[in-house]
């Protein structure tokens, strides 16, 4: 039996998705809940079809996103597919699952990472900025959090900053997403958005950090701490 909307459902698919339908649960809410699901009820045939459930949800939200921002298909010559479309909505189309609850990384070292990006402005100072990475690496603190819209992050940084941060926070296996690591990069950028409001496009996979000064600046502000909390040695 798994919890859902308030009540006790048994863990099967077909009862789950009749059940957040008939209650008319929005897309977004339903892949956050198919990853729940799978958390309540340890058993690996039964998070592959939750992980199947969240994946196939996941699909349909980005074709929307893309029809509503009108990207071009890649049989479209007339723009690059690499060319950062415009937010097509107030709010992110994907989040990351935080993973770091097992490794003894709590909410309040989360924070303060992030509360050293937003001071070394990397992020907004704003507490919603910060709120939002926080929701955006998957660690949400309460139901409210859970079952509303993510908000985008702005990047005020470098974008390979961004990419190697995203990267060294999956290699420590902190976060995770829905479709693994192929996932892992379109998640970014539905999450993310550049200093001009831009979501990032597909290209920023290949961006690697290769300054050493802007790579110490990460470790320094998120990294080096998350590495000591978890016992983990961060990637060379």
């Amino acid at each position: 039996m798994v919890k859902c909307c308030g009540e006790m459902f048994p863990a099967e698919v077909a009862v789950l998705s009749h059940a957040m339908t008939q209650r008319r649960v929005p897309l977004e809410r339903q892949r956050q809940l198919w990853l729940d699901f799978y958390r309540q009820y340890p058993d690996a045939t039964w998070a592959e079809k939750c992980l199947d459930e969240a994946e196939r949800i996941s699909r349909i939200l980005e074709r929307e996103r893309r029809i509503a921002a009108k990207i071009p298909t890649s049989g479209d010559s007339a723009t690059s597919p690499d060319t950062p479309p415009t937010a097509p909505s107030p709010f992110a189309q994907r989040h990351f699952m935080w993973t770091g609850d097992r490794l003894g990384v709590r909410a309040e070292h989360l924070r303060d990472g992030i509360r050293r990006l937003a001071t070394g402005g990397l992020i907004d100072s704003s507490m919603e900025q910060q709120d939002a990475l926080r929701r955006g690496f998957g660690l949400m603190l309460n139901d409210t959090e859970r079952s509303t819209p993510q908000p985008w992050v702005k990047w005020l940084g470098d974008s390979s900053q961004l990419n190697y941060m995203v990267d060294t926070l999956w290699h420590m296996q902190l976060i995770h997403c829905a479709g693994g690591e192929r996932q892992k990069w379109h998640t970014l950028c539905a999450l993310f958005l550049d200093a001009d409001g831009h979501p990032y496009p597909a290209a920023i996979k290949s961006n690697r950090c290769r300054s050493k000064d802007k790579r110490e600046m990460i470790r320094r502000f998120i990294l080096d701490e998350l590495a000591f909390v978890s016992r983990q040695t961060l990637p060379s």
